[in-house]
């Protein structure tokens, strides 16, 4: 099951549920419809402040929402993508071409058409949004071994930062270069600035986890990070995630690795 963002939750609940409600009114009140789109084909005015407004929102959800995944959540983005190039293309046009265009969905079969396509996709949306629950929740209320093991091995992590408990920071110089891939077999592994290594790994109930059995290719880069990254790997105890973030603990050394999913 995918978990994803609050941002994809929140606005198919949003989306979905405006589309249900546009398209059901649509249906229903087809006459006054057809008012409105021939009062916006006749009306610069009306025309020209709808598809500024159609124009911000579109564009908003596509810079908030950049998600290509196979997944409900696609939809967002590529309604978002037709908003804004759709309104772009009102605003610069020639308004009689718009008027031209405008007029051919000026009739009761289409009207209805398109809203019941409206119902259609908002209540899948809906329907998908409402029921979804984002990785934070999951982490909060389900998080058992088996789910743990779900979380942790889902994404690719990227190495951030390690905070010490004396608030001393270590940032990679490089974090692209390090990341670290756990696998549902309970073998791990993991790329650096320099070799690529692996091992196997082993997590409970508690939120422990332990690393063995460590091997990696033998190459010398000169400046590399790799061992001090070993080295933390290896001290790591305990896990938690924060903010969508992996976070591994080590009691011993005061610190915390902070690794971020690979997009």
């Amino acid at each position: 099951m995918e978990i994803l963002t609050p941002e994809s939750i929140l606005l198919g609940k949003i989306i979905g549920v405006t589309m249900v409600v546009g398209g059901l009114s649509m249906v229903l009140k087809k006459a006054q419809w057809l008012k409105i789109t021939k009062d916006i084909a006749e009306k610069p005015t009306i025309l020209y402040s709808a598809a500024l407004v159609e124009f911000i929102i579109g564009l908003t959800i596509v810079l908030i929402h950049p998600i290509w995944i196979p997944c409900w959540p696609t939809i967002i983005t590529v309604l978002g993508w037709l908003m804004m190039v759709g309104s772009a293309l009102y605003l610069l046009l020639p308004h009689k071409s718009i008027t031209s265009f405008l007029k051919t969905f000026m009739k009761p079969s289409l009207i209805i058409a398109k809203g019941i396509v409206l119902i259609l996709i908002g209540a899948y949306m809906s329907i998908m949004a409402f029921g979804e629950i984002t990785f934070l929740e999951k982490e909060e209320v389900l998080m058992d071994k088996e789910t743990a093991m779900e979380l942790i091995t889902e994404n690719r992590w990227i190495w951030t930062e390690t905070v010490y408990s004396d608030e001393e920071t270590f940032i990679p110089n490089y974090p692209e270069e390090f990341v670290l891939t756990f696998n549902e077999d309970g073998s791990m592994g993991s790329l650096t600035d320099c070799n690529s290594m692996g091992g196997n790994f082993e997590i409970d109930e508690e939120k422990n986890i332990g690393f063995s059995e460590f091997f990696s290719t033998k190459m010398y880069c000169e400046g590399s990070q790799e061992s001090d990254y070993m080295t933390m790997l290896q001290d790591s105890e305990n896990f938690t995630f924060e903010n969508g973030n992996l976070i591994l603990k080590s009691d011993k050394a005061g610190s915390k690795m902070i690794f971020s999913p690979k997009s």
